[in-house]
């Protein structure tokens, strides 16, 4: 016989239901309904110990070490929790035919621990909110690099506590001339400093505020060897109409939050009177209404896409023929003059990949033609064996890539694959073969 307390002489079967529910309630709970009153006190007193672990955390200097011991600490409670749902169901099955009550078998009992319980856990939750961490999400793009707008932060209470603010610290404050908003901001001068703003430069006790400039390596090799000579020469020669150019990058990443907040930046904080060679289909379809509502020109956009041209504005400055004219010539002239047959495509699930396979669909429909076989992926995929084996058991004669850069390589050098394919990099339309675009009305 269990249990340390002194017993009734009543028996009854245990509920599986009712013990899930009481272990649902308080952690532990169900065990102790089922008699095993060590094991449910442990784990009770055990599911407590989290709150206390959250607040050491935050007295700790800021690591990763003590994240993921609090993402551990979490996952253990949680586990725990589980655990002990699980556990007083078996134990209440299992003592169905036979129980011997104890004192503390009783609703009050458990009254008392689901109370405690509760209380425990949202005082605790409001204590944490309150005073510990707090978690934010980022909607703007204001801090842009260092905070994206749809990025999650956990800030830290109780820092300034420990220690006052620092010029450069990442803090969160509520804004007092509107109650409830809370704004995330870098702390660039202190009580007594002095900060003056000219000619969009922030000056602090007199001097000027450096900002680092993007790291040319993330920007690409092409984009490495732009140093913007012309616009030095211009500058040199004293400008245009006496204005001096200031050429200005921001590396989008391919990415498109961060494409929306370089070019908030961009035209909001740095007054760009143009965009040039901005990069990618998805982002410049994403940062092309803030331009054309601010006024600001996109000029020879890094993609081919038909919305770089239509519907024709007077802000849109187009590079090249289309990703869709391109397919549809391309498609047409491997059927035609290559008797090609067996027409695959691998694409990115992305505007540029949907504009690529809108020509690529419909010169196959009116050449009465059909798609063998079809790759989508993502742009930050990087395997692509499974790709590969779908086009090659496809028996492809033809693959149409609607691909960038890292990804076509990823295609083109395999050598299992070249063997049984020919891959067909698809040249622009011939000039004559480009109709002049109507003006419009």
């Amino acid at each position: 016989m269990r249990g340390s307390l002194l017993s009734t002489p009543n028996a009854s079967a245990r509920s599986p239901l009712i013990a899930v529910i009481l272990s649902l309630a308080a952690t532990g709970l169900g065990q102790i309904y089922c008699g095993r009153i060590v094991r449910g006190l442990v784990m009770f007193l055990g599911s407590l110990l989290f709150a206390p672990a959250i607040v050491v955390a935050a007295l700790l200097p800021p690591a990763t070490i003590v994240l993921v011991g609090l993402i551990l600490a979490l996952l253990t409670v949680l586990g725990v929790y589980v655990f002990a749902v699980v556990d007083a169901f078996r134990l209440a099955r299992r003592g169905r035919d036979l129980f011997q009550s104890m004192d503390y078998n009783h609703p009050l009992v458990y009254a008392l621990f689901i109370l405690v319980g509760l209380t425990y856990s949202a005082g605790g939750l409001y204590f944490i909110r309150s005073n510990v961490f707090e978690a934010f999400a980022i909607p703007t793009a204001s801090e842009v690099p260092t905070l994206l707008p749809g990025d999650r932060v956990l800030v830290n209470k109780t820092t300034y506590q420990r220690r006052f603010v620092r010029r450069g610290d990442e803090v969160v404050f509520r804004v007092p001339s509107e109650p409830g908003l809370h704004w995330a901001k870098r702390v660039i001068a202190l009580p007594g400093d002095t900060v003056e703003v000219k000619d969009n430069e922030v000056f602090v006790n007199g001097q000027q505020l450096p900002r680092e400039p993007v790291p040319r390596a993330s920007l690409g090799a092409a984009a490495q060897e732009v140093k913007g000579e012309l616009f030095e020469e211009t500058n040199a020669a004293g400008g245009i109409n006496g204005r001096k150019i200031k050429y200005i990058v921001e590396d989008n990443q391919y990415q498109v939050p961060r494409s929306v907040q370089a070019a908030n930046k961009l035209i909001n904080r740095d007054g760009a009177f143009m965009m040039v060679a901005n990069g990618g289909t998805p982002m410049n379809n994403a940062t092309l209404p803030t331009q054309i509502e601010k006024n600001v020109p996109n000029v020879f956009p890094l993609t081919s896409a038909r919305s770089m041209y239509a519907p024709l504005h007077k802000l849109k400055f187009g590079l090249a023929s289309s990703y869709y004219d391109q397919m549809r010539s391309g498609v047409k002239y491997f059927i035609a003059n290559k008797g090609k047959k067996a027409i695959c495509a691998a694409s990115q699930d992305t505007d540029f990949g949907r504009d690529v396979m809108d020509g690529v669909r419909d010169q196959l429909k009116a050449m009465n033609a059909t798609l063998v076989a079809e790759s989508l992926h993502k742009p930050t995929d990087t395997d692509f064996s499974a790709a590969v084996a779908k086009l090659r058991d496809a028996k492809c004669d033809l693959i149409v890539l609607g691909t960038i850069v890292r990804d076509t390589l990823q295609f083109y050098p395999v050598e299992t694959l070249s063997e049984v394919l020919e891959i067909a990099l698809v040249k622009p339309p011939a000039i004559e073969d480009v109709k002049p675009l109507e003006s419009a009305a």
